[in-house]
């Protein structure tokens, strides 16, 4: 029976059905008792650079530049309780955040954690050893390694991390989660000589195992008795779809996409992709429904499985 319902969830995938997805059990008893993400009251922030809110800042590369999560609450009608994420933070620095978050919405006539959709976007700087000032020498900093033959050691710490996040998360009310996997493409300007190290496989197979993550996190929850919606938005795909209509170079988005730096979005650019993300959401009705029309699966290819990164890293 899971055959033949895998091969008709093919067979009707549609041309997104790669970027973003929700995990549910078909087998609970109700399916209204799993939280809708549209039936938030407010939105929480978690992460790095690409979820921080600088519309204060007056000055440096970041003034006025909003992350995408920020964007995307504005689209879909919901006020920010509370944007915790900092830039150059990594995984490990999520329980910070955490603790700053406890303390601001713990204060009288902030909104229920169970009323707050959740939006996650963190990881990318663990690999670049951000939070030691990119310091190869410093301890357990060596970025290069991480980058390259120990990058599948270094995903796997990361997402360890983004679970016990998760899991605090929820342990304290929250039911509602939106998670972004990490922007390791060359259609960010910046990576783009990062080709030489397979940044687009590499980028793929952490997608793919954020997913796994995910999906183990939802089935936990659900055996706990207290389901959640738990929705995915893939940063690759909807970079690469934006580089496919920016005119950029060589699979590379355009530079008048991005910052200064070549990798960090613009105001504009960040807007568009909570856009991305939305339409994402509501085509796989991930955002509507507690349970998806379809099962939707990533498009794995065989130079990303795990016994392939295996060998090569």
């Amino acid at each position: 029976q899971e055959a033949i319902l895998g091969n008709r969830a093919r067979s009707r995938r549609r041309a997104n059905s790669e970027a973003c997805y929700e995990y549910s059990d078909q087998a609970m008893p109700s399916p209204s008792a799993v939280p809708v993400l549209s039936d938030a009251k407010a939105v929480v922030i978690f992460g790095d650079s690409w979820a921080e809110d600088n519309a204060n800042v007056t000055s440096g590369l970041f003034a006025g530049v909003q992350g995408w999560p920020t964007h995307l609450a504005d689209a879909i009608g919901l006020p920010v309780a509370g944007n915790f994420a900092k830039g150059q933070s990594e995984s490990s620095g999520l329980h910070d955040q955490f603790e700053a978050a406890e303390e601001q919405l713990n204060l009288k006539g902030a909104p229920h954690w169970s009323d707050l959709l959740v939006v996650l976007h963190s990881g990318g700087n663990d690999f670049i050893g951000a939070e030691k000032n990119y310091n190869p020498f410093a301890r357990d900093n060596f970025w290069l390694a991480h980058c390259t033959w120990g990058f599948r050691k270094k995903a796997e710490e990361v997402l360890s991390n983004l679970r016990n996040f998760l899991l605090s998360l929820h342990a304290r009310g929250c039911r509602r989660f939106l998670v972004s996997d990490l922007p390791f493409t060359s259609a960010v300007p910046a990576l783009t000589v990062a080709r030489l190290v397979r940044v687009n496989k590499r980028g793929r197979w952490m997608s793919m195992r954020v997913h796994e993550m995910l999906s183990a996190f939802s089935t936990s929850c659900m055996g706990s008795g207290a389901a959640c919606s738990v929705a995915f938005v893939s940063e690759v795909k909807a970079l690469e779809r934006l580089a496919a209509v920016s005119g950029g170079c060589a699979g590379s988005a355009s530079m008048t996409l991005f910052l200064k730096d070549a990798f960090h979005p613009s105001h504009e650019t960040h807007r568009r992709l909570a856009e991305e993300h939305l339409a994402c959401l509501r085509e796989q009705h991930a955002w509507e429904k507690a349970f998806p029309d379809d099962e939707c699966n990533l498009d794995l290819n065989a130079d990303v499985a795990d016994e392939t990164v295996d060998q090569q890293d």
